[in-house]
């Protein structure tokens, strides 16, 4: 882990958890969904910052992957992945707007869950 001074709004942990109710995916698999929360346990689904801000992803429940649309990301690269429990940290170099992106989180064992939260740059 780096020594960047991150704040809490900007840190994103990943969490896997029960997701819509539905038929399960296979057997013995329910399904699941991926939830964002800052350190402090409030909603990360959508994260503000401004330009040269740094974010940072964490999921210890898998490995993971981050990726953007190539031509909307608010960052140099349009994905990132790390192991789990590894970080995944970013600067925002993009310019004002909303950007949404795709989270899946590879559980041991298990199938992928996917997303799709947000980072809004103001």
């Amino acid at each position: 882990m780096s020594n960047r001074n991150i704040p809490n709004d900007q840190e994103i942990i990943l969490k896997v958890g029960p997701g819509p109710k539905g038929p399960p995916l296979g057997p013995g698999k329910g399904r699941k969904k991926v939830k964002y929360e800052h350190p402090d346990h409030t909603d990360a689904s959508k994260v503000k910052a401004v330009t040269d801000d740094w974010i940072r992803w964490k999921c210890d429940e898998g490995d993971y992957a981050v990726a953007f649309a190539e031509n909307k990301t608010p960052f140099t690269q349009c994905g990132f992945s790390a192991l789990q429990g590894q970080p995944i940290e970013a600067k925002v170099t993009g310019r004002r707007g909303t950007y949404p992106y795709c989270v899946v989180v590879f559980q041991p064992g298990g199938l992928p869950v996917v997303s799709d939260p947000r980072i809004i740059i103001s």
